[in-house]
């Protein structure tokens, strides 16, 4: 026998299911998973989400300087600049365990419905979950607080990485320049740079504003410190 899971998620969404022993991850893309039953009983679905852990930066900042010129150039081919990455902050982690009867090949739908943080109403609405239009038994909704930082991170290495990119360019054609003495090209290229770094910092002053506004008010509704 076999149990079909059918799961609705928004862009960005994902979570752990788990039934008899076996685990899935479902996420937009793959959205659907099956697993097997051995005898008709009486079971539980377990839907989880794993909390984001804090940011090591030193590590991450290390990984970024090895591979920024690499992400730069993907992120550029592919326009991921991730400019919506606030709407993607996961601000609760679920779980629920939910009881499935089960007798013969069973097909059920989940569907989740994430967390809205909203600057205009000054509130944070929790997830909700159903299963087969059903609320989900044993639901909880926990705080997540890091996935704040760790997503305003994600965006700027973004940000950082697409730079790179425009700094080896410019810095290369400066070179040349400088080599040639062509005064032109010098000025430039010095001047491109320099506008692009002031975009970068202003970029990251504002949305780390951003960021924090909003993680402020998450924790100003959860009385977190």
């Amino acid at each position: 026998m076999r149990l079909n899971v059918q799961c609705r998620l928004s862009q960005g969404d994902s979570f752990f299911l788990r039934v008899n022993g076996q685990e899935q991850e479902v996420d937009f893309d793959h959205f659907e998973c099956s697993f097997e039953i051995n005898a008709p009983e009486d079971y539980t679905l377990e839907i989880f989400q794993i909390p984001t852990k804090k940011k090591n930066m030193a590590r991450s900042l290390l990984l970024l300087a090895c591979t920024c010129v690499l992400r730069g150039i993907f992120s550029t081919i592919f326009m991921d600049t991730d400019s919506g990455w606030h709407k993607n902050i996961r601000p609760y982690t679920i779980s629920a365990k939910h009881p499935l009867h089960i007798e013969d090949d069973t097909a059920v739908f989940v569907s989740y419905k994430k967390a809205v943080i909203s600057p205009e109403t000054k509130k944070c609405v929790p997830p909700a979950l159903s299963v087969d239009e059903i609320p989900a038994a044993d639901f909880q909704a926990e705080p997540n607080p890091n996935d704040f930082f760790t997503r305003y991170w994600s965006y700027l290495q973004k940000v950082l990485s697409i730079y790179s990119v425009c700094l080896l360019v410019l810095g290369i054609v400066l070179y040349g320049g400088i080599k040639s003495g062509n005064m032109a090209a010098i000025l430039l290229c010095g001047a491109v740079l320099l506008a692009l770094g002031l975009l970068v910092a202003w970029l990251a002053r504002k949305e780390y504003k951003r960021m924090q506004a909003l993680l402020t008010l998450f924790r100003s509704q959860h009385t977190l410190s």
